[in-house]
């Protein structure tokens, strides 16, 4: 794929999102069994009209129109780093357990942007580190992240609170912490290996897309150009292995991320959902509905769409059912899942907040208030 068509693809995608981080209509205040209050928003109907359609036609019908509420079902199985729409918040954050880790503002100082840890056991926040540019990746006793301000691999070991730059080559565009490696693509479109206790870099592929770095089932996932300029290859690669790639799926889009045998990618059309074994193919959505990005884990594909008031809405695509749902109004545009829990990020000034996705009451609850720095 051109590159320069790559790049402009990604910076639209990222720009798009980026401002689409608002404010929800008609927010509430709870308090949580903690005791913290906590500004939320919800949502008293799960089943609103759906933008979905299927690949066999564009009319909306009884078949794509959620009957139930949606249950989701994560993937506790899988770990997920810094991932495709997680990219385009430059992987503000990760957790492991209790912890989450995420990069912050400083409420002063010269380097804007801090490490955080907040531990939601004893809601505790603590600073690691004040150089993180993003692409937070947590595997014990480590924390992988982009340091500012050249963008290098920088490592922060939790027992010691020791920082170490792993690789200063130039700057890092993705990173994905998978196995005994840590996994990042480099300015120059390599996808590079090391071992997380640190040494050398090895090239494992070239040619890659920057914005998409995935785990799956004992293999890294990424985007490969092809000689179309609309389209890439996905390709894998063993984890912990500097061996050769192989194809997965051929002429995909802007590739957003797999589950199963399933690629999520944008193409001109909208988002689409294939089947690489089967090559079965299911549209999550159409262009035009407020929404551009889309991520997926479990049974669900997510995606906030906003409309021309500013009003944003989380919504989920049934992986098994092929419906949609309007699950709850949201603050922030970008879906990351960090284990079985899934949050909403602003790109923009770092906030983010959690999706409860209660059967009966969905709705989000502030993390960190955008704009307001760590907690």
């Amino acid at each position: 794929m051109n590159r320069t068509v790559v790049t402009a693809v990604a910076v639209t995608l990222i720009a798009c999102f980026t401002l689409a981080a608002c404010s929800a209509r008609n927010p509430a205040s709870v308090t949580t069994d903690a005791g913290m209050h906590r500004e939320t928003t919800s949502t008293a109907s799960q089943h609103q009209e759906p933008v979905v359609t299927t690949s066999a036609t564009a009319r909306q019908t009884s078949s794509n129109v959620a009957q139930e509420p949606f249950r989701w079902r994560p993937d506790g199985s899988e770990e997920y780093g810094s991932h495709a729409a997680n990219r385009c918040a430059d992987g503000i954050i990760d957790g492991e357990g209790a912890v989450l880790y995420y990069q912050g503002l400083h409420p002063d100082g010269d380097i804007p942007f801090g490490l955080y840890a907040l531990d939601e056991t004893t809601e505790t926040t603590t600073k690691l580190t004040d150089n993180c540019f993003g692409m937070v990746n947590v595997s014990s006793p480590y924390i992988f992240y982009r340091g500012y301000p050249k963008g290098w691999l920088f490592r922060y070991t939790l027992t010691t609170n020791e920082v170490r730059c792993l690789y200063s080559g130039d700057d890092v565009w993705n990173v994905l912490t998978a196995g005994k490696s840590v996994y990042f693509i480099d300015r120059n479109y390599n996808l590079r290996r090391i071992d997380q206790g640190g040494g050398k870099s090895a090239i494992v592929a070239t040619d890659v897309a920057g914005h998409y770095l995935e785990y799956l089932n004992g293999y890294v996932y990424f985007g490969r150009m092809n000689g179309d300029a609309a389209n890439c290859d996905l390709h894998r690669v063993k984890v912990d292995s500097n061996g050769q790639a192989e194809s997965v799926c051929e002429d995909v889009g802007y590739i957003m991320g797999c589950v199963g045998t399933k690629v999520l990618y944008g193409d001109d059309e909208g988002v689409q959902l294939r089947d690489w074994i089967t090559g079965e193919k299911d549209t999550v959505f159409l262009k035009g509905n407020g929404a551009l990005l889309a991520a997926m884990n479990g049974n669900g594909v997510f995606y906030v769409t906003r409309d021309r008031e500013g009003y944003s809405e989380l919504r989920v695509f049934d992986v098994d059912t092929k419906t949609t749902s309007v699950l709850m109004p949201v603050h922030c545009a970008t879906v990351s899942f960090v284990d079985d829990s899934l949050y909403l990020v602003s790109a923009t000034d770092l906030g983010f907040e959690r999706a409860v996705l209660d059967a009966e009451n969905p709705h989000t609850e502030w993390v960190v208030q955008r704009g307001g720095g760590a907690r």
